[in-house]
């Protein structure tokens, strides 16, 4: 079973979507365009943590380390109320001063089953 991402991002966090195609493209400028597979669509999240604890930045630095960008956990997108399946492919994190973190993280959607 997946672990659970809990941790609210801020306000200003974006959803990206570039549906993945098959395309030719023949003379005349002439085009066949085709959806790539069946889940051809995936939610690419980028996320912003801002103002956080040591501790608060710490944990959720750990939590991505412990999914190693390959594995999956589960994270409700902002503005729904179904949870999906996602890696968080790479993240930074700024030390703004004391006890003072921001954390910008991508989420991308996966399949698994």
């Amino acid at each position: 079973m997946a672990d659970d991402f809990t941790y609210i991002p801020a306000y200003g966090s974006s959803n990206k979507k570039a549906p993945r195609i098959i395309m030719a493209k023949f003379g005349d400028g002439y085009e066949q365009r085709l959806g790539d597979g069946i889940n051809n669509d995936p939610d690419t999240w980028t996320l912003h943590f801002k103002g956080r604890s040591d501790t608060d930045a710490d944990s959720i630095e750990s939590f991505f380390h412990g999914q190693g960008a390959w594995d999956s956990f589960t994270w409700t997108p902002i503005g729904s109320s179904t949870q999906k399946k996602f890696r968080c492919s790479s993240w930074s994190r700024n030390y703004m001063g004391p006890n003072a973190n921001d954390i910008e993280a991508e989420f991308v959607e996966v399949f698994d089953l």
